[in-house]
């Protein structure tokens, strides 16, 4: 059909790459079929014969062109709208500001439209959006529709800082736009602006203590917080405490959540609750039975998640049928009041998985639609048991808010540091909830640097559906998680400029071959997130240590997001990076959360468990590039009078902390794995299919568990404080 566009063209307007970079660098084509499923999974209409895309037509009167889904523009910014609208002199435009005054906005030059002006839209469709959800129009029969005109419309450069909203009227019906206008760049607080920091880092569901119910909960965070603060920290960073699937066999990986808006219940302190005070003597001894049973489990080699929640599920909702006082009541309203957007969806969602299982697939059809008459009537059948769920989230939330008060108050600067998962699990309780959101049949990778790819199983959302409601979901994600921290780091932050999604199922062997990338818009998310965290006072951390893409580290450096650095980062040949060329504006540590401890590199114990779980492909050559790479940082520690080569593990630990603590950076990170001397690898970076390796607590060299209790009175962990703190 003349006019069609090739597939090329269409994967260029959709933001879809086709062409790539393998482990070499040069530029390989993606498979047509795999840009045409993506597309597909798009939305677009790939086929020969489809008909070229124009603009919707509703009740006779011609579509406004050119009027994006939402604005989103940093502070000074002066952007220009170019609308194609109906010839009419009713024409107005205005911005509405957050706190409800008006800043007219004047018509521009007007000049004649093309006459294809349906076909230069280049797929983007106008939803007519009032302030109530609904078009706001005159009747067909009534509509102007004599030949449209181009207006330009100049936004003013002084708008604050906000969410304020654009509202164009022509051709008697109102357009309603968001406008959010961002910092240029982030400001750090003054105080650590003017002094260098360190913190610690850990998975949280590792780090239990003698009261922990076989996994660490938000008490242990304010602990460990507090302790660490008094040794002079500044934050405690932690994984994702996000909600995973409430049915056995709970993912223990937290950087595959169901939600990332709902937090995790096994975090919950039981005996933090306030209504376990008013338990009956023998609920209260049910409830030390369950606590009994839990605090058992501390003893395992493993976090078993599942035996943790069969006993604190149990606990928890026996305090849950106490009534609450009046003043517990209201704050519980209120909560539920404020979260209603998505909260009774994920509890309901949670009630139907624990009585059908999951995949929601599974589930009977007339429960799969979350806005079905079933599911309503399923609510309601099962009210008691969906307040429960939200109930959780309530007492979480507040548990995770006092840890960060309390940490505060002990003299952090910061405070809690959380991460922020970059996706949510296939199938997760998001894909039900809003399905139109997701990319059928498409997840979302991980590509390295040498074209390796690693499948996340995380669910691919789609560009359009972040902007068709005004960013407003990510916006959410982003204020909850600051509401309970005074900083956050987002997990491989490259997925907010472009995601490696992988059509399912693939056929390929390599994903590097089924899979390519999707641009989303950097400048909307940055800016918000940065939006967020200017509110809140917090700081934004760039997970970024297997960034490839230079142009994305000069872009965060600019809106002055804190990176992260690695310094056993063995690209220079020599073991490590030179500290003292590690850039200012970062957090840096000797590795990630997630990667082989220190004491493993130095022992090669990490070797093993790699090849035990297959964690490489080319493993010989990985032992040979492993082993070289210990050599050299043991001569490099040496030449520098940090160590001996013939020095103890712990004394090469510390030693690379002292060299750790040359670096300029403005932030510095101790994991929780070296201050115990721990040797396996705890989780591993990129890795989903080994779960085992997501179960560890944290342990010491001898592989028995530390608890927390033992690490703030280690000597180990002293000796390696005293080195960072003396840098600061």
């Amino acid at each position: 059909m003349p006019g069609t566009p090739s597939l090329t063209e269409l994967a260029n307007a959709h933001g879809v790459a086709t062409h790539v970079r393998d482990g070499s660098g040069r530029a390989r084509a993606v498979a047509p079929e795999v840009v045409e499923a993506v597309l597909t999974s798009l939305g677009v209409e790939c086929s020969e014969d489809a008909a070229p895309s124009a603009d919707r037509h509703d009740g006779g009167t011609p579509s406004m062109v050119g009027l994006p889904d939402a604005l989103v523009l940093r502070e000074s910014w002066t952007p220009r709208v170019t609308l194609t609208v109906p010839a009419t002199a009713e024409f107005e435009a205005r911005i509405v500001l957050e706190d409800g005054s008006i800043v007219p906005l004047e018509r521009g030059e007007e000049l004649d439209a093309p006459s294809d002006t349906g076909s230069e839209s280049e797929g983007v469709e106008d939803e007519d959006k009032s302030e109530g959800g609904e078009d706001e129009s005159d009747a067909a029969g009534e509509s102007d529709s004599t030949s449209p005109q181009v207006v330009d419309l100049d936004l003013p450069g002084d708008l604050p800082l906000g969410y304020h909203e654009l509202q164009v009227s022509a051709g008697g019906r109102r357009h309603v736009r968001p406008v959010v206008v961002t910092p240029a760049t982030m400001t750090l607080p003054p105080d650590l602006a003017a002094k260098r920091g360190w913190g610690v880092a850990g998975q949280l569901y590792a780090v239990r203590s003698d009261r922990s119910w076989g996994i660490g909960d938000a008490a242990d965070l304010a602990e460990l917080g507090t302790w660490a603060a008094r040794s002079g920290a500044d934050y405690v960073n932690v994984g994702p405490v996000n909600a995973a699937d409430p049915v056995p066999t709970i993912d223990p990986n937290p950087y595959r959540p169901a939600s990332r808006a709902a937090l995790d219940p096994l975090a919950i302190r039981v005996e933090e609750v306030p209504e376990i005070g008013y338990l009956s003597a023998a609920e209260h001894q049910l409830v030390e039975w369950h606590g009994d049973d839990a605090r058992r489990l501390n003893l395992t080699d493993e976090v078993d998640r599942d035996a943790v929640w069969e006993s604190k599920r149990a606990a928890l909702r026996m305090i849950f049928n106490v009534e609450r006082s009046h003043r517990r009541r209201r704050d519980f309203g209120h909560f539920v009041e404020s979260e209603a957007g998505w909260l009774f969806d994920y509890a309901t969602w949670c009630v139907i998985a624990l009585k059908h299982g999951l995949p929601a697939s599974t589930w009977p059809e007339e429960l799969q639609n979350p806005r079905s008459p079933e599911v309503a009537a399923f609510r309601e059948e099962h009210a008691d048991d969906v307040e429960f769920e939200a109930w959780l989230q309530w007492v979480a939330g507040a548990q995770f808010a006092d840890a960060q008060r309390e940490v505060k108050a002990a003299g952090m600067r910061i405070g809690v540091m959380h991460d922020i998962a970059p996706g949510v699990i296939d199938g997760g309780f998001e894909e039900w909830a809003w399905p139109e959101a997701f990319a059928a049949d498409m997840r979302l990778g991980a590509r390295a640097a040498d074209g390796t790819v690693v499948d996340l199983g995380l669910a691919a959302m789609k560009p359009s559906a972040l902007a068709e409601n005004g960013y407003a979901q990510w916006r959410d994600i982003v204020r909850r998680t600051l509401a309970r921290s005074g900083a956050l780091r987002v997990e491989r932050i490259g997925t907010l400029f472009r995601q490696w999604w992988i059509p399912q199922p693939s056929a390929a062997e390599n994903a590097a071959d089924a899979g390519t990338y999707v641009q989303f818009d950097h400048e909307a998310l940055i800016g918000i997130l940065l939006l967020e965290a200017h509110r809140a006072g917090a700081l934004v951390v760039a997970g970024d240590e297997d960034e490839t893409e230079p142009w994305i580290r000069d872009y965060l450096a600019e809106r002055g997001v804190v990176s992260s650095a690695v310094l056993l980062d063995d690209t220079e040949g020599s073991g490590s990076r030179d500290p003292k060329k590690l850039p200012e504006l970062a957090m840096t540590s000797l590795g990630a959360k997630d990667a082989p401890p220190s004491a493993a590199l130095l022992t090669g114990s990490h070797l093993e468990e790699a090849r035990r779980y297959g964690l490489r492909d080319d493993h010989a050559a990985y032992e040979k590039r492993a082993e070289k790479r210990r050599e050299a940082l043991v001569e490099a520690l040496a030449a520098r009078g940090l160590t001996t080569p013939r020095a103890s593990v712990e004394d090469q630990v510390g030693a690379l902390h002292r060299y750790l603590a040359s670096a300029p950076s403005l932030l510095l990170t101790v994991r929780v794995a070296d201050l115990v001397g721990d040797q396996r690898v705890v989780g591993e970076h990129g890795v989903t299919h080994v779960h085992a390796l997501w179960r560890r607590p944290v342990a010491g060299p001898d592989e028995s568990g530390v608890s927390l209790d033992d690490l703030m009175t280690s000597r180990r962990a002293k000796r390696v404080i005293r080195v960072v703190r003396a840098r600061s």
